[in-house]
């Protein structure tokens, strides 16, 4: 074969890759289903199941407040005390009966503390999909879009979608003003995580207010909750008080909760040859740690000099042994020291957001800023926004290697990328979509290929869901 033809061939298996990526990521979303006939689920939204809170009508002092706290018994670590799951859902006001069929099967489960729903009111602006109606404002959008995609080399590969698909979609401008709903409602809900803890001066309710872990998913999504407790607390926690696992250890597959770790219940590769990027197919779920909360909402002050003096150090543990204390401590200095190089080194940031940088704000209030903003995160798909903070940010440790997933695609490629300081992104139970569909990665309703053991399964309506 001729080098030009074999430009072609790889030029054409790049192409052929990037689409099977991408139609798994756009095809049957139901983030934003709006059409006259559910009209009267935005009316009743307030008489819908109790445990559900609506984010945009909490604060700090209601969610003290709140009753809605799963009081039931949850499952222990080794010292006897509960684990807690938070869930943020992303869905919509005009199709509430997802988020209530995710309420009351999986978010029954007892490790489940505070149930969260982002909708439309969460948006930066709430009437974004009254704006984006016709097919003329889509192509418009897709138009921009595209022009922007060329000033660098991600954003490129990854491009926008476009308008023939877009105008396929029940409400193609719902769905495109859902994009960015992920980042803002992320970043409202670590803030209010964050208000709590400096509204609280007991250091030992200080330690209560973040979750072992957040799942941020869609409202069509199913997760096993016994499942994640088990694989993501249970065990590690075990392992720990066997004396065969650190928290801090970076070779663990799975550490403790107090690691920062980021999980995709399905992780997206693409050609490394191209451009080295991973990114959590949203819809399958994106777990954080409590470790990568901490991240998340640990101010920064770059260019400052008190920024590693302990007084702006915000004491989210305080465990009994000191050198865990030291290690959390430093695991925060490192995060910070890498963000602000990221937020203060000319040109480095992707999507401008440096702009909404001021000393003292964290990544979450950086986050929101630039949901805010349509000119800087407009144009991005919610999954590539939250792949683009996870890896360059380092909100979460370096992906390992280990022996559980040698075998697999997922596990190839994190054993190539011990170099490579932008791979943070972790794929549970190795579920990764590059060539084929693997792990968790192939349920989903559309497919026939959930079952009643599945960990995790995407495209459940609310029947499918019950």
């Amino acid at each position: 074969m001729t080098v030009n033809g074999k430009h072609i061939l790889r030029n054409f298996l790049f192409a052929a890759i990037v689409v099977l990526v991408l139609s798994n990521i756009f095809k049957g979303t139901n983030l934003s289903s709006f059409n006259d006939s559910n009209i009267e689920s935005h009316i009743n939204i307030n008489n819908v199941v109790d445990a559900i809170i609506l984010l945009n009508e909490t604060n700090a002092q209601s969610l003290n407040n709140n009753k809605n706290y799963n009081n039931r018994k949850s499952p222990t670590n080794t010292n006897g005390n509960g684990f807690k799951i938070d869930i943020l859902t992303i869905g919509s006001k005009f199709n509430i009966k997802d988020a209530k069929a995710q309420m009351e099967t999986f978010g029954s489960h007892p490790v489940r503390r505070y149930f969260f729903l982002a909708t439309e009111e969460d948006d930066p602006d709430p009437l974004c999909y009254e704006n984006i109606k016709n097919t003329t404002r889509v192509a418009d959008h897709y138009k921009k879009c595209y022009k922007k995609s060329r000033r660098n080399e991600v954003l490129k590969v990854l491009g926008a979608a476009r308008t023939e698909w877009l105008v396929k979609k029940k409400n193609p401008g719902g769905w495109i003003c859902a994009q960015r709903r992920f980042a803002s409602g992320l970043g409202k809900l670590a803030n209010l995580y964050k208000t709590q803890h400096d509204n609280n001066h007991d250091i030992n309710n200080k330690n209560d207010i973040l979750p072992d872990y957040l799942i941020l998913t869609d409202a069509d999504t199913y997760v096993n909750l016994e499942h994640i407790t088990e694989a993501m607390l249970r065990q590690p926690h075990q392992r720990e008080s066997q004396g065969l696992l650190h928290q801090d250890d970076l070779n663990s597959f799975i550490p403790t909760h107090h690691t920062p770790i980021i999980f995709a219940g399905c992780r997206v590769r693409l050609p490394i040859h191209y451009v080295n990027f991973t990114f959590p197919f949203g819809g399958f779920g994106t777990f954080f740690s409590k470790g990568a909360l901490k991240r998340l909402i640990h101010p920064l002050y770059c260019n400052d000099s008190t920024s590693h003096n302990g007084n702006h150090n915000h004491n989210w543990t305080k465990n009994k042994n000191s050198n865990n204390d030291n290690n959390a401590k430093k695991s925060l200095e490192q995060y910070e020291t890498n963000a602000c190089q990221m937020l203060t080194t000319p040109g480095k940031t992707l999507l401008d957001e440096h702009q909404f940088y001021e000393p003292g704000r964290n990544l979450a209030e950086i986050m929101w800023a630039l949901a805010k903003d349509e000119a800087a995160s407009g144009c991005l798909h919610s999954d590539w926004m939250m792949g683009y903070m996870i890896n360059y940010y380092h909100l979460s440790r370096h992906v390992v290697h280990h022996e559980n997933n040698q075998h697999t695609s997922a596990g190839w490629h994190d054993a190539r990328q011990t170099s490579n300081v932008i791979s943070r992104l972790h794929a549970f139970m190795s579920s990764e979509i590059y060539k084929q569909n693997e792990g968790n990665c192939k349920h989903d309703s559309s497919s026939k290929s959930c079952h009643f053991n599945a960990t995790i399964c995407h495209r459940m309506n609310a029947a499918e869901l019950t």
